[in-house]
This record gives structure tokens, sequence and C-alpha cells, in this order.
């Protein structure tokens, strides 16, 4: 209702956006557009769902104006109470991939993160049972594209370990840190999220099997020898 109502009010320029204007004016809230939920702005859901919370009584009340002919698009207590339910979900995501930093290395403890909250939203009370239907089908579409993951090597090395080198151009010596390796997390995020030794040596052997191929046969224009094996500082 909340998609209808915001894609209604923006295109009835000549009816229901002057009254729109005019109800904000006479609650003495700043003119502004509903956003609309835009399928390819992922966080748009979010911006719309916080304004209508933020402006339920400007909504309310233009949505029962019967002459606007958004009565159809009004929404119950129950409605509005989903709808900040949903606003507080999407909060935490939105802000925390808002970061103007995001790396590779931060995608596998995020999905845990999330996969947690989930389990956790989804056998509360706390939340409607149309909400944490909602989160358990979200869980299971989590689990499967974190499945994906093993079929990448970047997030195992990702994750792995820290590594420098230094390369030689043009006479220069510059040193370089390889942005694909965190060196908080490196193996000791995954000893602690519980995976099996196995699994760690696996990523341990795909990290150092990368370094091997891609970086050990570099020149290094530098007095010590060129590094030949990649160290995990546990």
């Amino acid at each position: 209702q909340l998609r209808k109502a915001a894609f209604a009010i923006k295109n009835s320029t000549t009816l229901i956006l002057p009254q729109w204007f005019s109800v904000l004016e006479d609650l003495e809230i700043a003119a502004r557009m509903m956003p609309r939920d835009v399928r390819t702005r992922w966080n748009s859901t979010f911006d719309m769902l916080d304004f209508a919370v933020e402006h339920r009584v400007a909504l309310n009340t233009i949505m029962g104006d019967r002459a606007m002919k958004l009565r159809q698009y009004e929404l119950s207590e129950e409605d509005w109470k989903i709808g900040e339910q949903l606003r507080d979900i999407f909060k935490d995501a939105t802000l925390f991939f808002s970061r103007s930093t995001p790396n590779i290395a931060t995608v596998i403890p995020a999905m845990d993160h999330i996969d947690a909250h989930l389990a956790t939203a989804a056998s509360s009370d706390t939340y409607s049972v149309a909400i944490k239907a909602v989160l358990a089908i979200g869980k299971r579409t989590l689990n499967r594209y974190y499945s994906k993951t093993d079929q990448s090597e970047v997030f195992r090395i990702a994750m792995g370990t820290h590594l420098y080198s230094l390369f030689n151009l043009r006479n220069l010596i510059i040193s370089i840190e390889y942005p694909v390796l965190h060196p908080r997390h490196k193996l000791r995020y995954f000893e602690k999220a519980g995976w099996q030794a196995d699994w760690i040596d696996e990523a341990k052997s795909i990290v150092q099997t990368e370094f091997d191929r891609s970086y050990a046969s570099l020149d290094a224009d530098w007095a010590a020898p060129a590094p030949t094996k990649v160290f995990f500082l546990f």
C-alpha cells in the first residue's frame, strides 16, 4: 500500500500532490516528497518506510480523504506496526552497507551476523507472524548465497591472512598491501566461527597456492631476499 500511495501522490500533480503539501503545511511539517521504493536501489525500501513512519499522521490524513481516492491504501494499526518493525530491521542493514569502505573481507562476517540475527528474530515473539515468516524466508535465501562462497577462492583468500609484497616499478620500491587480505581476520576468524580444521587447512592452502602462482616469482629490488612463504600469524 505504501508503494502505491507514494506512486499516486507523486504522479497526481494536479490533485493529490498539491493536497499532500497542504496537509504537511497544516501539520507544520517541512514539505517533502515521499520516497519511492525502487527495485534497482536496495536501500530505497528503508527510505520509504522511514519516511512513512515519520509522516504517519500526514499519510493517514491524505489517505483518509475520500476526494483523494486513496482509501484503498489506508493502513490499519497492525499494518503500521509491521511497517515500524520492518523499518527497524532494515535500518541496521542500510547503515552497514552504506559505509564508504566496503570490501570483500567483510562479506562473510556480515553474512554470519545477519544469519544469527535472522535466526533469533524469526523465533522471537517481538515480531508479528508475518514478519517472522519473511525472516525465515530471508534466512533460507541467505544460506543459499552463503553456500556459493565456497565456489569462489576470493572469499577464503580475503579472510585468510595479511600479505605484503615489494614491486620494482621504474626503479622505485613501492610497498603494496594486498587489498583482498584482511589483517583483522586472518585464519582466526574461521576458528572462532567453529570451522572444521580441514576447512581451515584448505583455506590456508588456497592462499599459499595463490601467492606462489601470482606473486612469488615477482622481482623485488631490495636488500632482503624475496619472500617465498606466506606466514599465517595466529
